[in-house]
């Protein structure tokens, strides 16, 4: 696998970290429903189609895994909604697992048809264009049909990346209609569709596609530039209404637009200065409001509500060094991806990258706590597709196209070698660093040149991987361009700048013949990164003064509370055994989701005890089974909800938390356990909550070995009741949407799929699995 592509620079920290970053890879390609890359592990361990899309770079492009990512695209396509009648028509899946495909997002498709072009870039597969062709074609047909009156994309609150949710309708990061990325990307779409249009002969269609995609770009332009500042809105309300939020986002925006170099530039160095730390790119500007400091902070909000407000993105370093490097930067581009060469080395799980880490370090620490998955592709992949095609400035285009526009960082010295694939074989690459202070000058003096030299090797023609064709070799770099023929032989190339007062002169030489090229190129912009600074962090006086920081404004209990084990002298108010086997609900028709982790009897009720003290309540729920897939330990069981209602109330009520169950006696007080415990009065009001810490797990709430849910509660939070209290006891699943938190109850549809229950009676149906109507002695 390194021996197909491979890099080697003075840097050997940064070799190893390469070479990790493509194993690990490697154990994300997955053959799970047909081939496909894993997001990531433990976690993900399922197809996302925009992490796949926006991995295919790194993972299998460039580094010459062509089949692979053929096979990948094909199989993705293959699953596109092609139903005119669905609201989802066009898309690409965002998720493919054993039991499910759903469609719900808006970028995913956009990523596809880029890197669907790209492939064919790489290797013009006319088998493989023909196949994709309408799978392109009625994805940019669909799209243009949900735009609004000037072109622009529009989707959902939850259809982005930033995709993090407390349930339906209560988004964490809302971004609809029209997020500037989405926009930008879907421009990118319209004309990777216009080329294989026009690769297809299809010149009409390539047309409409590209006087689409040129309409699109303009307006983008208009609505979106902040005035008088470089940055881009980061999305459009319903209403039209510009959102400033500083957001990454304008990152792929920049990159998907093309953004010409100055305004590209601009845009990186103030996007950085507002958002970019020495250790990586904030979701969130510190200085906003719905800025969190920490991705784990129970004690003061839900995990979620972190995820996209401030927790850093490993995966963002990706398009900010692109940007960087090309923008005259490449040495503080490469300080950013030296911290993920840090954290492959020596932090987190070894070998690999994380998914996320806080924004900032916590009290006594000098860099932030990783988070999140501890292996995730497209952070792999995008160190991977930096390193190739931003600092050695690589890429080809079938099929005999490669072109060279090295930016080295001079952390990898002065002599820089690779191995890379073209069609028809693979090329070594070594560019060489110098100065030269020689050649003829045009203008004032000169006061020397920079320059590079570039040597190509064909495979010999032995191997098994010969150079099959002479291959034009376009190189880029210093601001000259050369183009030469290699065949057989090494060929050297070089361009030297001169540089001069207000101007500069390319000269290159082949094979050591010096010739001039009598051209006036552009001198580097350095003074656009004049006096740049990173981020600054805020303080941890500044942190606690943070609105995310003041905690929800009911009690938060203690896990040593929430633990209290009852005492000797507790007095009984309930002890029931319920019967087992019952947990199909009401219609009797109910079953589990069809997950691996949805292990029969997590949803079966098969005991309740309720003792209390004179300051206390403590309660047993006792299920057939519980079950703890670990990603979230301090539970100690997810998957498993229940709801306690205390009544009588005024009148027939609705649980909350999408139970969908009514209680005919009504209730005045709900007891929650999931993710926690949280306990409610019958107007919605929290009365208290308990959100267990990561230390919690030596202690959890609940205990796969006994199958029991063990928990008191002080009386200061859920009161003295009567003797003949009505209780009811709901199960269900739990669904915490990935946030670890409190949840709500699992849907329950028609038809089971992995993460939902089947056998719905009608639409609405409670979601509850198992019920039990009792009362108190």
């Amino acid at each position: 696998l390194l021996a197909d592509a491979w890099i080697s620079a003075a840097d050997p920290d940064f070799d190893r970290a390469f070479a990790l970053a493509r194993i690990a890879l490697d154990a994300l390609h997955m053959n799970q429903r047909g081939p496909g890359l894993f997001a990531g592990l433990p976690w993900f361990n399922n197809y996302w189609g925009r992490d796949t899309f926006i991995s295919l770079p790194g993972a299998f492009l460039v580094s010459g895994q062509w089949e692979d990512a053929r096979e990948i695209l094909l199989a993705f396509g293959r699953y596109q909604d092609d139903d005119p009648e669905s609201e989802t028509y066009g898309r690409i899946p965002n998720f493919v697992s054993l039991g499910d495909v759903t469609y719900n997002t808006a970028d995913g498709t956009p990523w596809f048809a880029i890197m669907a072009r790209n492939y064919l870039r790489l290797t013009d597969d006319s088998d493989f264009r023909a196949e994709m062709w309408p799978v392109v074609k009625r994805a940019s047909d669909a799209a243009l049909a949900q735009t609004d009156a000037d072109g622009l994309l529009r989707h959902g609150d939850q259809e982005t990346w930033m995709d993090a949710s407390a349930g339906p309708g209560r988004e964490w990061s809302p971004r609809g209609d029209r997020a500037v990325e989405i926009q930008a990307l879907f421009y990118a779409q319209l004309i990777a569709t216009a080329d294989i249009a026009r690769s297809e002969g299809l010149t009409r269609d390539a047309t409409r596609y590209q006087q689409a995609a040129d309409r699109l770009r303009a307006v983008i332009l208009d609505r979106f530039q902040m005035p008088g500042s470089p940055l881009l809105y980061d999305h459009l309300d319903a209403d039209g209404t510009p959102d400033a939020q500083t957001r990454p986002n304008q990152l792929l925006a920049a990159r998907a637009l093309a953004l010409e170099p100055e305004a590209s530039g601009a845009l990186v160095r103030a996007l950085a200065e507002e958002i970019v730390y020495p250790w990586g790119v904030a979701s969130l500007a510190q200085t906003d409001s719905a800025f969190h400091p920490y991705h784990l902070a129970p004690e003061a909000y839900p995990k979620d509500a972190a995820y996209h407000n401030g927790t850093i993105w490993t995966w963002n370093t990706g398009p900010l060094v692109s940007l960087m490097a090309r923008a005259d930067a490449p040495d503080l581009a490469y300080e950013q991806l030296d911290f993920l060469t840090q954290m492959a080395l020596g932090r987190g799980a070894i070998g690999t990258m994380a998914e996320n880490s806080d924004a900032l370090p916590r009290p006594g620490f000098d860099l932030p706590r990783l988070t999140g998955t501890v292996s995730q592709a497209w952070t792999l992949a995008e160190y991977v597709r930096n390193a190739l095609e931003d600092f050695a400035g690589v890429t080809h285009r079938a099929p005999d196209t490669l072109a060279v526009a090295p930016r080295l960082p001079h952390a990898w010295g002065d002599d820089v070698t690779a191995r890379v694939r073209v069609e028809g074989g693979h090329v070594r690459l070594r560019v060489e660093r110098g100065t030269i202070a020689r050649g003829e000058f045009l203008g004032e003096a000169s006061n020397g040149a920079h320059t590079l030299d570039l040597t190509i090797t064909p495979e010999p023609a032995d191997s098994a991987s010969a150079f099959e064709r002479p291959l034009n070799v376009v190189f880029e770099a210093l601001g000259g361009r050369k183009t030469v023929a290699v065949s057989d032989a090494p060929t050297t190339v070089r361009l030297a700048r001169e540089y001069g007062p207000g101007m500069a002169v390319t000269y290159a030489s082949v094979n050591e013949v010096v010739v001039g090229i009598d051209e006036r190129i552009a001198l580097p912009d350095t003074a656009r990164w004049a006096g740049f600074e990173w981020a600054t962090p805020l303080s941890q006086s500044e942190i606690a003064r943070l609105p995310a920081m003041s905690g929800p404004a009911w009690p938060l209990l203690e896990h040593a509370t929430i633990k209290t084990p009852a005492p000797t002298d507790s007095r009984m108010r309930l002890s029931v055994d319920l019967p087992r086997g019952d947990d199909k609900g009401a219609s009797g028709t109910y079953t589990y989701p069809t997950g691996p982790a949805f292990a029969p009897g997590i949803f079966d009720a098969t005991g309740l005890r309720i003792a209390e003290t004179d300051d206390a309540w403590f309660f047993e729920i006792e299920m057939a089974r519980l079950v703890d897939p670990g990603w979230n330990p301090q539970f100690g069981f997810q998957l498993t909800m229940a709801a306690l209602a205390f009544g009588p109330g005024p009148g027939p009520m609705q649980v909350g938390r999408e139970a969908n169950a009514r209680v005919e006696s009504g209730y005045t007080h709900l007891v929650f356990v999931g993710g926690g415990v949280r306990v409610e009065d019958y107007l919605g009001n929290v009365l208290g909550e308990y959100r267990p810490a990561e230390a919690d797990a030596r202690n959890p709430l609940g205990s796969t070995e006994t199958g029991r849910i063990v928990f008191s509660i002080p009386k200061s939070v859920l009161p003295d009741m009567p003797s003949g209290t009505t209780l009811t006891l709901l199960v269900g699943g739990q669904d915490d949407n990935g946030g670890g938190q409190i949840g709500e109850f699992r849907a329950v549809e028609v038809h089971a799929s992995e993460w939902v229950g089947g056998g719905s009676p009608f639409a609405g149906a409670p979601r509850v699995y198992d019920r039990w109507d009792g009362s108190l002695d």
